[in-house]
């Protein structure tokens, strides 16, 4: 075996392990095991107007499951003798960066538990950043195939297009907590800026790395603030009018890149 096998063969392990860690501190997490405080009471807590319906946070569960096949996918070649070429390519791509993804998503976590609201934004942060760098590499294949898309390009682009519309939110929770005052401007404003930068972020991003998982996952989040907008005492005409347009601009969007996917 030679050195850049060996390499390799560590990373698809690193991979599985810090996945896996991962899951463990979502479990927590979901049990209230972290300081004590379950995730939905700081949700709560630090409800903003760009905070979507809570079945729209269901999103964690299928992008969990896509990354876990995308794990056991690769996991398959380090008890082969020989590393599949497409696996051995995807992870010469991806190198530590999903590793590094797993860490800043635990310790985004554990500092949201701890109502840590600024590291939990650097953390975030960090996440953000390596999705990116996974979603640059892994676009340049135009024609992919559709195992391809399935274990790649699909868990990748729900990733990135969800921890965007989660780190717009974390900020607008950490701005909650420090009693912004939004430069007197009315809340709405706010809502409307957040929601129209989101939304032309993610047909930009859509036809940048071509995928288009990105947008399918916005999409499901601007459904879920729609939702949430809708059940106002008193609904506003014009923010859910721009959310409606906003919603039907990255429809439109995602479905016209379909075209450069291969069936």
């Amino acid at each position: 075996m030679n050195k850049h096998a060996l390499i390799i063969r560590s990373i698809l392990i690193l991979n599985l392990v810090s996945f896996l860690g991962l899951l463990f501190v979502n479990y927590q997490s979901i049990k209230g095991q972290i300081n004590g405080v379950a995730i939905t009471e700081l949700t709560d807590k630090y409800s903003n107007l760009f905070t979507p319906a809570p079945i729209t946070f269901f999103a964690w569960g299928i992008i969990y499951s896509a990354l876990f096949v995308f794990v056991l996918w690769q996991l398959k070649s380090v008890f082969s003798k020989n590393i599949k070429p497409d696996v051995y390519r995807v992870s010469s791509k991806t190198s530590m960066l999903f590793v590094m993804s797993c860490l800043f998503n635990s310790g985004w976590i554990v500092a949201w538990h701890y109502d840590k609201l600024l590291y939990s934004t650097i953390m975030m942060l960090g996440l953000l950043w390596t999705l990116i760098k996974i979603n640059q590499r892994i676009s340049f294949d135009l024609t992919a195939t559709p195992r391809y898309h399935s274990f790649l390009k699909i868990p990748f682009g729900m990733y990135l297009g969800w921890v965007s519309i989660v780190m717009i939110s974390n900020v607008a929770a950490y701005l909650t907590k420090i009693e912004w005052n939004g430069f007197g401007l009315d809340p709405r404003f706010w809502q409307m800026s957040m929601v129209l930068f989101a939304s032309l972020i993610a047909c930009w991003s859509v036809i940048k790395l071509n995928n288009v998982a990105y947008g399918l996952i916005v999409l499901w989040a601007l459904v879920g603030i729609l939702m949430v907008r809708l059940a106002d005492a008193i609904p506003s005409l014009s923010m859910n009018l721009l959310v409606t347009l906003c919603a039907l601009l990255v429809l439109f969007t995602t479905l016209n890149r379909t075209k450069y996917w291969a069936v």
